[in-house]
């Protein structure tokens, strides 16, 4: 079944991560290496997580549509999209 709030939950705390990381990009000295892996795993983990749950419920349950329009950007968004978890 696909968890809409928690997708938007996703896209949210992505954002807050990729705020973060960019204000360490800006810093002058480099962050605690700690620090700056701790980030990067959490965007990955996160990231991965939501690619796979897309491709997994959400894909499949909006290409099953009967609203074309809706089946039509699914198609699109699964082919340019889907399987990016994998790699």
């Amino acid at each position: 079944m696909v968890n809409i709030s928690k997708l938007r939950d996703d896209h949210l705390r992505l954002f807050i991560i990729l705020r973060q990381l960019g204000a360490v990009i800006e810093r002058r000295e480099p962050p605690p290496r700690l620090h700056l892996s701790a980030l990067r795993h959490e965007l990955s983990a996160i990231l991965i997580a939501h690619l796979e749950d897309e491709d997994l419920h959400l894909y499949p349950r909006l290409l099953g549509s009967t609203v074309a329009d809706i089946a039509a950007t699914a198609r699109t968004f699964s082919d340019e999209m889907g399987g990016l978890a994998d790699d």
